[in-house]
């Protein structure tokens, strides 16, 4: 991607299929600290992505459902991934005490809210953000609260690949012009609010899978 304005390339990526299905690099030609690696079970199923944000890795139960995702990027945090007795249904996600997420299905096993979203609204409140900002939170988390519709989920993806590209183009243009310590200072901030756009997009894709493009599909042997 180039700025036409200055002919400056801000974005400039290439992905790697290693075992010729699964995504399993992201290499940033313009700065190696963020390129990505992810390694997946012979099952197909991901076991750790590394990247900016640290390192992510996940295990599974018996008949292949998530059990926990740990983040280690200076201290740990462990995700348990909860299911009713008999059920492959997610019920909740807690990190230790604390629950974080719930979940409720309808009788097709569909995800029909998720309660895990409102931490956008905590995290607008603990900041100093514009009420402009703390609104967009509660209104974005009303709305995955709220039973989606197939339209609905396919323009809030759509939102979030916009805001996604906009935070890797402000990450290039600070890179370019600020100090390294400047820099290093902000960017952690960005990889985690890139990294929490991907949670939610995650979501969306688990509920409605026929919504993610073509194009960023994996290519087939």
């Amino acid at each position: 991607m180039q700025d036409t304005s200055t002919s400056t390339v801000v974005v400039n990526r290439s992905h790697a299929f290693g075992d010729g299905i699964n995504l399993t690099g992201i290499t940033d030609n313009l700065a190696s600290t963020r390129s990505e690696t992810y390694i997946y079970r012979p099952t197909n199923r991901l076991q750790e992505g590394d990247g900016i944000w640290g390192t992510l890795t996940w295990s599974y139960d018996c008949v292949g459902n998530r059990s926990s995702e740990v983040l280690t990027s200076g201290s740990t945090t462990t995700s348990t991934y909860n299911y009713p007795t008999g059920s492959n249904k997610l019920s909740s996600v807690t990190q230790g005490a604390t629950m974080v997420r719930t979940f409720t299905h309808d009788g097709a096993g569909n995800v029909t809210a998720d309660k895990g979203a409102c931490w956008l609204v905590k995290a607008a409140e603990t900041q100093d953000f514009t009420n402009g900002t703390s609104y967009f939170a509660e209104s974005l988390c009303t709305t995955l609260e709220a039973i989606m519709d197939r339209d609905i989920a396919v323009r809030i993806d759509g939102m979030l690949m916009g805001v996604r590209g906009n935070l890797d183009g402000i990450a290039h243009y600070m890179k370019n012009n600020l100090s390294d310590q400047e820099f290093s200072n902000l960017v952690l901030l960005i990889g985690k609010s890139m990294s929490a756009l991907v949670d939610i997009s995650t979501h969306l894709h688990a509920s409605f899978p026929d919504i993610v493009p073509k194009e960023l599909m994996p290519p087939t042997k």
